[in-house]
């Protein structure tokens, strides 16, 4: 604990991701020195290569998962909770069977998140970082896209937590200096994304974005839990040692502020509730 505070991470990577070099062993290690108390690798399993741009085949090589995993819980010697998850991708590019096969052959996994990073932009299938306009109505326009995605990904519903729902922002907002953008004009299109989650039992994660801007942040926050949502996780997004855990006592605070009384870590794909 840190403060007195549970300290938690189910969002981060570590070289069993394509953007990611350190083994889930380092990232443990790392963990523990910083004085995180449970963590969950969700590395990314997506049926598309990385540049996004075809289809691959629906299989998924596991095995570095799985070796790896029993390395980290070796490594964390019963000094720190360590969950096997995933993040989920990309499913609503493909056909959806491909994500229930990608599951189906999976190892148990206590934790998923299902997430959207890339949008069909005028035809073309676009990661969301790749997006080099700084024009507002060019911005608008793929929110709108991404959230018809999220949309789809719900319809699909399997994971047990939507990931960095405002994830647009992080990319118009710190590498396009974009400051001022706003998901805003989207609040309707928004609300109803977020009761389709809560009707389907789903929950929502604060991406502490390594300490920048949370995504979500407050607005939506307090949208997602006046609209009855109650399951929230908290991840880093860390993609090397040094974030992870990163922002997780000031997000606690703010999930209070927003009307949260608890958070959640998951085993075997189960919520387990923790008093902020």
């Amino acid at each position: 604990m840190r403060n007195g505070t549970y300290i938690t991470d189910y969002h981060m990577h570590s070289s069993c991701s394509f953007d990611a070099r350190y083994t889930m062993a380092e990232m443990v290690k790392a963990a523990i020195e910083q004085g995180v108390d449970e963590i969950c690798f969700t590395d990314h399993v997506e049926p598309l290569e990385e540049s996004r741009l075809r289809e691959l085949t629906p299989e998924h090589d596991w095995s570095k998962h799985i070796a790896q995993f029993e390395e980290a819980k070796a490594a964390a010697d019963g000094r720190i909770k360590v969950r096997l998850g995933a993040e989920l991708g990309e499913i609503t590019m493909v056909d959806t069977q491909v994500g229930d096969h990608l599951l189906e052959t999976a190892p148990p996994l206590d934790f998923t998140i299902g997430s959207v990073h890339a949008i069909k932009l005028h035809g073309e299938v676009t990661d969301l970082m790749w997006i080099e306009s700084c024009e507002e109505s060019i911005w608008h326009e793929a929110i709108g896209l991404y959230l018809a995605e999220v949309g789809k990904l719900i319809d699909w519903g399997r994971f047990n937590v939507l990931g960095h729902l405002t994830l647009p922002l992080r990319y118009a907002r710190e590498d396009r200096g974009m400051k001022d953008l706003s998901f805003a004009p989207h609040r309707d299109r928004v609300a109803d994304v977020l009761k389709r989650l809560i009707d389907k039992g789903l929950g929502m994660e604060i991406n502490t974005n390594r300490g920048n801007s949370p995504l979500p942040d407050a607005p939506w926050l307090k949208l997602y839990r006046d609209l009855g949502g109650e399951i929230i996780t908290m991840g880093s997004d860390a993609h090397t040692p040094n974030y992870i855990g990163c922002a997780m006592e000031p997000r606690q605070e703010l999930l209070k502020s927003c009307g949260f009384r608890y958070f959640a870590t998951f085993e075997g794909q189960k919520p387990v509730f923790h008093k902020l």
